[in-house]
């Protein structure tokens, strides 16, 4: 047993020195081909380096047999070139900065001018809308209403502005400013519209050479001097798909009429839209964003704590404009975030048969209380 225990202990002494000289051999290999790749580097460097030491004990050797004048004269030429070195990089760098500079400087100005000429075109544009808006003073209407109270009485004149206040407070429309060839109107004290009232007269159908002019909507709600409302995300949105539908209009086949209709019923319907958010707002937190020209997203979450559950309700609004308003379309689409596994596509389809039919009238609120209180009934699965 010794002598077998011995051959063993023998053996693995002779394989490990079998792998020491194995890799033994392999360093000599390694390391015989760094030595020949460092020798064709070393011979060089070695001949440069015999070079350079005899020219150096050359140049000692001039440097020796100057006089001790000479070489301090020498020196101070050394040190002025150095301070002539340290000058002329000094000097290129502060060109350099300067020709950045006046890069930047002609960018500026090119920026400049085409600023210039966007402003003076703005400029331009200002003055022609502002003729085009050109309305009646308050002197001028004083004086116009002292004309009608001279020719046609007092009583008259109450006569129609009381009309005037009944047609207005009927259609919700108001006259703003009025001239010649623009008028200014306002719509439930929300949208201003301006437009010339002479594109939109009828025309023979053989006239040619008929342009749109200039026609606006903006929001002057929140200016409102009664009820100010800002201009929320949702109201941005229907208020840029009826600007792009007026400016699509064919202003000389349009009656005023049909303008002003599409502008009532659409932004009616967009009204209907932000009360549906804003009851829904007032239970749930509810964030609104646009998708597209025509897609608005509005989403609610619901919690559920006694199930521990999160739920992410969408309200996807597909609109568009037609000649009598805005047309809309509800898509609810439903998420559970975490918590129980309740079925998307149920909960959506329940959420769709109450929504769809009423807008406007706070349904999109009630719809979702109706699936909570359904979603709590049926407890944990």
């Amino acid at each position: 047993m010794w002598y077998e225990w011995r051959m063993k202990l023998l053996e693995g002494l002779k394989l490990g020195l079998i792998q020491v000289s194995e890799g033994m051999t392999k360093d000599d290999e390694v390391l015989s081909k760094q030595e020949v790749a460092l020798e064709k580097t070393l011979s060089p460097m070695l001949q440069q380096h015999e070079n350079l030491t005899n020219e150096c004990m050359e140049l000692q050797a001039k440097a020796d047999e100057l006089p001790e004048d000479e070489r301090e004269e020498l020196e101070e030429v050394r040190k002025q070139l150095k301070s002539a070195d340290a000058e002329l990089q000094e000097k290129k760098e502060r060109i350099l900065g300067y020709r950045k500079r006046l890069e930047k400087m002609q960018t500026d100005s090119d920026n400049f001018k085409e600023a210039k000429e966007e402003c003076l075109g703005a400029i331009k544009e200002a003055h022609k809308l502002s003729k085009d808006c050109r309305g009646w003073s308050a002197a001028q209407v004083a004086v116009l209403r002292g004309m009608l109270s001279f020719k046609l009485g007092e009583a008259f004149l109450i006569g129609v502005t009381a009309k005037v206040t009944k047609i207005e407070e009927g259609t919700n429309w108001a006259i703003v400013t009025a001239s010649s060839t623009s008028l200014t109107m306002v719509y439930n004290q929300h949208l201003q519209l301006f437009f010339n009232i002479a594109s939109f007269l009828p025309v023979a159908k053989t006239a040619t050479n008929l342009q749109n002019t200039s026609i606006s909507l903006t929001y002057v709600g929140d200016t409102s001097e009664r009820h100010p409302s800002p201009l929320t995300t949702e109201k941005r949105f229907f208020l840029q798909l009826m600007r792009v539908h007026l400016q699509c209009l064919i202003q000389h086949q349009t009656d005023v009429k049909e303008l002003l209709g599409f502008i009532s019923t659409g932004w009616s319907s967009a009204l209907s839209v932000v009360n549906e958010i804003r009851q829904l707002d007032i239970s749930y937190v509810t964030t609104c964003s646009i998708l597209s020209d025509e897609r608005l997203e509005v989403k609610a979450m619901m919690l559920l704590p006694g199930l521990k559950t999160k739920v992410q309700i969408a309200f996807e609004v597909s609109a568009m404009a037609e000649a009598k308003g805005i047309k809309c379309r509800i898509t609810p689409k439903v998420e559970v975030a975490y918590g129980e596994p309740f079925k998307s596509n149920k909960m959506a389809d329940f959420l769709k048969e109450r929504v769809v039919k009423d807008v406007g009238g706070g349904s999109w609120a009630r719809a979702v209380d109706d699936l909570k209180g359904k979603l709590l009934a049926q407890g944990k699965k």
